[in-house]
């Protein structure tokens, strides 16, 4: 996973790669990041939750419904 800050000009560069997911972490906020895929862009959570002993990734929002701001 690559680890950038993000911003909105950064989310609004990202492409989908052919049929390939992948994830740009923040340097910003640990744990928090984007996952694109070929037809959108979801903001993430990467973080160990109470009923688990694994980190697990969570959506939180999907990119122009939700701000940067309002997912940070």
């Amino acid at each position: 996973m690559a680890k950038r800050h993000l911003t909105d000009r950064l989310l609004k560069s990202l492409k989908p790669k052919a049929g390939k997911l992948y994830d740009v972490m923040d340097t910003a906020v640990s744990g928090f990041g984007v996952r694109v895929s070929d037809n959108r862009k979801t903001f993430i959570l990467l973080t160990r939750y109470p009923s688990s002993n694994n980190p697990t990734r969570r959506a939180l929002g999907e990119y122009d419904v939700v701000t940067l701001e309002e997912a940070r």
